[in-house]
């Protein structure tokens, strides 16, 4: 039996519609965007989250907290719809600093829920998640995800400046000081307090950190 990681991989919805030269920036950006969050998450991160292919990247991680605030994070700075597949389980390979040529189940689990999400028709989806040994938990977390997704759609251009620092700053979490984070970049404190609650972005982080633990826990209970 391999050892056990959280495995994320991503992509963009349309990515072939962007233009070239818009492809270039984003890719010099998105690039530093990971490796910010590699070294931010150095001790929670197995192997690094690398792009693979122009619009693809992925990582194997030990939290699922740093997957949620990745996709948070990429969500509101960019003005492009990302689809994301979680999975626990099991990597048969040698475990690299790069993901790039790792193998095992927990990649396979990944790639299907990703590929689930394009293939769906009916739903407009975002995130899934498979591989937890409890089905009934994996089902409640997926519908979970649905809502998720949802909300964040509701999000607007002038919400996700305002969030996207936010993270930046402080990272995904739900204290902090409103007035300091609005002096710090000239926002007006009325403005932020009116993003706050029209995103709900404090019942939104205490989601994500309660998803977040359950499939942790579901990690360490692995066998």
């Amino acid at each position: 039996m391999g050892k056990v990681y959280i495995c994320l991989i991503g992509d963009i919805v349309r990515y072939k519609s962007i233009s070239a030269k818009e492809r270039l920036e984003f890719q010099k950006h998105f690039k530093e965007d990971l490796e910010y969050f590699n070294k931010k998450y150095k001790d929670k991160i197995t192997s690094k989250l690398t792009i693979t292919l122009g619009d693809e990247y992925q990582g194997f991680l030990k939290d699922a907290f740093v997957a949620f605030e990745v996709i948070s994070y990429l969500q509101v700075k960019y003005p492009y719809k990302f689809r994301h597949g979680i999975a626990i389980g099991e990597i048969y390979t040698d475990v690299n600093d790069i993901s790039i040529g790792m193998d095992g189940p927990v990649w396979w689990k990944a790639r299907e829920a990703l590929n689930d999400i394009k293939n769906d028709k009916k739903n407009d989806l975002g995130i899934r998640i498979y591989g937890l040994k409890n089905k009934v938990l994996e089902d409640l977390i997926n519908n979970s995800l649905v809502f998720i997704n949802a909300m964040m759609a509701q999000w607007k251009d002038q919400h996700k400046e305002v969030l996207k620092n936010i993270i930046e700053t402080y990272g995904l979490i739900n204290q902090f000081k409103q007035i300091d984070f609005a002096n710090k970049f000239s926002f007006d404190p009325s403005k932020v307090s009116r993003v706050l609650k029209s995103t709900k972005y404090f019942a939104y982080v205490d989601f994500i950190k309660c998803l977040a633990n359950l499939i942790n826990e579901e990690v360490k209970r692995y066998d």
